[in-house]
């Protein structure tokens, strides 16, 4: 223990919770919502529960580049849908009043926002983690995409200065 703390004891979550974060499919869920963190500052996965909505049957990965918030409610400020669509070039809605044939080429495809003071509310929904950048509510961006400018500076800089050094006259009187 470190001087002045208490020591801690070690939190066991039981075999079937350990089992479960010892699985491939959650190690592989992981490495893909810390891909997307890395690179877009976002992450999405969609909780899927049990037909009687007391347990989380399914999380499955939902990649960044593919889903969009709605505009936030003006009363609640947060975002109540995300809509996920493989190719955002070309959308298709879904809307009520279209025949069934027509509304099975939809590919946006919308789910309620996870809300973490009513888990068991909708049996699909999308839940989404970001770093919060001041004026940007929707989406995270990383800090390093600031600097993306800089960093091409700063690799042509050598390239510039040894080409300088190597091409350069030095004028001995002058």
């Amino acid at each position: 223990p470190v001087l002045g703390q208490e020591k801690q004891e070690y939190f066991d979550p039981g075999p079937q919770l350990r089992r479960f974060l010892r699985s491939r499919a959650i190690t592989k869920l992981m490495r893909k919502r810390a891909t997307d963190y890395f690179i877009t500052g976002n992450a999405w996965c969609r909780f899927i529960l049990s037909r009687d909505r007391s347990r989380i049957a399914l999380i499955q990965h939902a990649d960044s580049s593919t889903v969009r918030s709605q505009v936030m409610k003006k009363q609640s400020k947060r975002v109540e849908n995300f809509y996920v669509c493989a190719n955002w070039m070309q959308p298709s809605f879904r809307k009520s009043s279209q025949t069934q044939e027509r509304a099975d080429n939809a590919n946006v495809r919308m789910y309620p926002a996870f809300r973490e003071e009513e888990p068991g509310r909708f049996l699909q929904s999308l839940h989404q983690s970001r770093l919060y950048w001041t004026g940007k509510p929707y989406y995270g961006t990383q800090p390093w995409h600031s600097g993306h400018e800089w960093l091409t500076y700063g690799t042509q800089m050598p390239i510039w200065m040894r080409s300088n050094i190597q091409k350069a006259m030095n004028i001995k009187y002058h």
